[in-house]
């Protein structure tokens, strides 16, 4: 016998990234062929017999309660939970579930789905656990907030990361049975999150989450993206429809009637008092809302129309969405993923491009393109890649970009202060300009660190206490590319990037009044600075040596020259010092060579023999561990582009061990610490532990999830405490991390072994197997 079941369902966000669909109504309400999406919910919960259903308000309120005036849905009772101040997602489910004794059902209010609530509950009841997540695998892991699972058990969480942490699929629907004891936990009257403090704060008291793995459709209304796309899944079969809606034998909702002389092309969703003039053109996919009318000639294809909107004669709509009440003019023009907002109007021959959203009340005049208003942005698509984010175009477009870029980071970082750098070049010099007048047009100071290489840029940032920075460089073809960075120059987290994405794409910038601007100031000593802190350092090395130096970056060259204090010397010499473009270096004596990741060893060496820790990123070779514990130390991890603040505390003792991050400040510290032990290259090459590196990138197709074929890897794995970046592996003669790019177009593998040969032997492995989850053909 099914007991009388109740629900908390989240109604409360804005859904900023719908905006400006969800600018005059809460993201609940916005409309699914011809319904808001609360009422899809509120079916499903009827379906599985519910009683009740607590429902969680926050923005605009009062337009869910007038849409329920006696709070009642089909004999579903509702009560509504007004928050005075946010409370969180599990803040706000335990305000609202007091009373509850029972286990009960959690459902975000603005997602689409068809699970079988009743064998949900099923098997949480089976389970024997406080708590049960119900998951679903998805293609774009990056979206989501991913579970990391044994035996059928939540053992981490991560929110939304970059493609690099995304290891698994499975993503959290929201959609949750919870016991009551599980309230007990959060706090009373404080913002308090299910995923970020709850279900953590549960594994640790050791109470156990099931994970329940639906098969079922689940479309979360994120974006514009998914609003077109969740109503063409309904349209095509592929999603649930509202139960009372009845299809024609051709698919198609129609409830108006007086159509015939419209084209119209199944299926398609048309409420009632919908008028379509003559010669018309619907295509499939598209929406009409309730009271729509359309002119002659029209042509509108995979759109969404809402409600009392008019589309005037010769006008073409193509993957857009017209907001209620809105006009567009004759023969003006809507391109994919444009929005036109509620009771604005598109003038005649206009045109609005790809992206880009008009927001409500404007009026955009006769024979006018659409694209860089104030309040609507081209959403170019722009995103953190392995090396940054970097103008789409070439040209004076871009000097508009990196402006725009600059006003997002305030919105994102909400600083006093942002202090930026560049290298040394015209392009760099232009871009940081322009970003520096975004800043300042956002209403923040400015902090300028004129042009140089990195290590400058981030020793500032330490030096000065900074918490966040930016550092435009050299990209492919000498394209400026622009990087953010934190607290000592560490990059900056998910959720810095994300938010500059988010800004740049739906335009939202922070602005300021007239006399609102932020200042403009200049350090123009952290250059001298630190070039005195690396000499200082470095006051002793290879004194009575000849010393050659090699660089074809003239500005490292010149550094390395003012640590020494006299020019290399080209003939005779008895050390020499090589460094690329980035400032990797060797020091070489004889055949005698250390380099790369054997520099970094002797770094560490130096400072676990004072009994420190040391802090380096997720993926420096694993063999320092082993090298921490001979000296009773340790290695803590810091992510380069974490979704939490798992990696706090490395993040802390990371600003002030410059040397893991400034290759300049390392090869000092290497050859300092040689000076002080008397040992030569070759003698220190007997000392340390050798070390090989050999990575290598493969691409993976579109339509396959980089972060389920590296979870799906096999290996001994190196278990960590929290959500890494990729999966580490342990094998016969070394380690290997796996990890997804940032954007998801593909995977990188880094091996490391005692010798080359093999670090290479490893990786080349690794590429055959991923490839081959690829679905690619390998050559054997």
């Amino acid at each position: 016998m099914i007991r009388s079941r109740k629900a908390v369902i989240m109604a409360g966000g804005e859904g900023s990234r719908l905006r400006p669909l969800t600018c005059n109504i809460p993201k609940p309400m916005t409309r699914i062929c011809g319904r808001p999406v609360l009422e899809h919910i509120l079916e499903l919960l009827k379906k599985h017999e519910f009683s009740e259903a607590a429902v969680t308000l926050m923005y605009l309120p009062q337009e869910i309660k007038e849409n329920f005036p006696s709070e009642e849905y089909k004999g579903i009772f509702l009560n509504f939970i007004e928050e005075d101040t946010p409370l969180g997602t599990a803040g706000s489910v335990k305000n609202a579930a007091k009373n509850y004794d029972e286990p009960f059902l959690v459902i975000s209010g603005d997602a689409v789905c068809d699970f079988d609530i009743g064998e949900i509950f099923r098997a949480h009841e089976k389970s024997g656990c406080a708590a049960t997540i119900v998951a679903k695998r998805v293609k774009d892991p990056g979206e989501y907030g991913l579970l990391k699972t044994e035996s059928g058990r939540v053992c981490g969480f991560i929110e939304k990361p970059a493609y690099s942490q995304a290891v698994s699929d499975l993503a959290n629907t929201g959609v949750y049975i919870l016991a009551p004891e599980c309230m007990e936990l959060v706090p009373d009257g404080e913002k308090y999150d299910f995923a970020k403090e709850l279900f953590p704060k549960m594994l640790e008291k050791g109470m156990q989450i099931a994970v329940y793995e639906e098969k079922g459709y689940w479309c979360d209304i994120g974006d514009i993206g998914s609003y077109i796309r969740c109503q063409r899944d309904i349209l095509f079969g592929r999603a649930p429809m509202y139960e009372e809606e009845k299809r024609d034998r051709f698919g198609s909702v129609i409830k108006s009637e007086g159509l015939e002389k419209a084209v119209i092309e199944p299926p398609v969703y048309i409420g009632r008092g919908v008028k379509i003039a003559e010669g018309a053109v619907i295509e499939s996919g598209s929406v009409l809302d309730d009271g729509c009318v359309v002119g002659k000639g029209v042509h509108i294809k995979n759109s969404i129309i809402l409600e009392n909107s008019v589309v005037e004669d010769m006008a073409s709509i193509s993957g857009a969405i017209v907001c209620s009440y809105a006009k567009c003019g004759k023969k003006s023009m809507m391109f994919e993923g444009a929005v036109l907002g509620s009771h604005s109007e598109l003038g005649k021959n206009s045109r609005i491009n790809p992206g880009i959203k008009v927001w409500q009340g404007k009026k955009v005049g006769a024979n006018e393109v659409v694209d860089g208003h104030v309040k609507v942005s081209s959403g170019a698509g722009s995103r953190f890649d392995e090396d940054g984010i970097s103008a789409l175009e070439k040209g004076a477009a871009s000097a508009q970009f990196y402006a725009k870029v600059g006003a997002a980071a305030v919105t994102s970082f909400k600083k006093e202060y942002i202090t930026v750098g560049c290298y040394p070049s015209k392009a760099c010099r232009a871009a940081k300009q322009a970003l520096i007048s975004g800043i300042q047009s956002a209403g923040c100071d400015s902090i300028d660190f004129g042009e140089d290489i990195f290590g400058a840029f981030a020793f500032g940032m330490s030096f000065g206490g900074f918490d966040a920075g930016i550092y435009i460089f050299s990209g492919e073809g000498g394209a400026p590319k622009v990087r953010v960075y934190e607290r000592g120059g560490i990059p900056a987290s998910r959720g810095v990037e994300r938010g500059i994405e988010k800004a740049i794409s739906a335009g939202e910038f922070s602005v300021c009044e007239e006399d609102g601007y932020g200042e403009g100031y200049t350090m123009n000593g952290n250059s001298a600075i630190y070039r005195a802190t690396l000499k200082k350092l470095g006051k002793n090395i290879f004194r009575g040596k000849k010393v050659a130096i090699h660089s074809d970056n003239a500005e490292i060259k010149k550094v390395i020259e003012g640590v020494l204090g006299r020019k290399g010397e080209e003939k005779f010499a008895d050390v020499e010092i090589v460094c690329n473009a980035n400032g990797e270096c060797s020091i070489s004596e004889g055949d005698a060579v250390l380099s790369g990741e054997l520099l970094l060893e002797v770094c560490c060496i130096s400072e676990f023999e004072k009994g420190k820790n040391v802090a380096l990123w997720y993926g420096a070779p694993r063999v320092f561990d082993e090298i921490a514990k001979e000296y009773g130390a340790r290695v803590e991890r810091y992510l380069e582009c974490p979704a939490d603040e798992s990696d706090a505390s490395a993040r802390k003792l990371a600003e002030g061990q410059l040397w893991s991050r400034d290759p300049l400040m390392r090869v000092v510290t290497a050859a300092a610490y040689m000076e002080e032990k008397k040992l030569g290259v070759k003698s220190m090459l007997e000392r340390v532990i050798p070390i090989a590196v050999k990575s290598d990138t493969v691409a993976v197709s579109g339509n396959i999830n980089p972060g389920k074929i590296v979870g799906e890897l096999e290996g001994e794995e190196i278990t960590a405490k929290s959500i890494g970046e990729g999966k580490i592996l342990k094998v016969k003669d070394g380690y290997v991390v796996v990890r997804p790019l940032k954007r998801g177009e593909g995977i990188k593998i880094t091996a490391e072994a005692s010798k080359y040969e093999t670090a290479s032997e490893i990786c080349g492995d690794f590429v055959k197997m991923i490839k081959a989850k690829n679905g690619e053909t390998i050559d054997r």
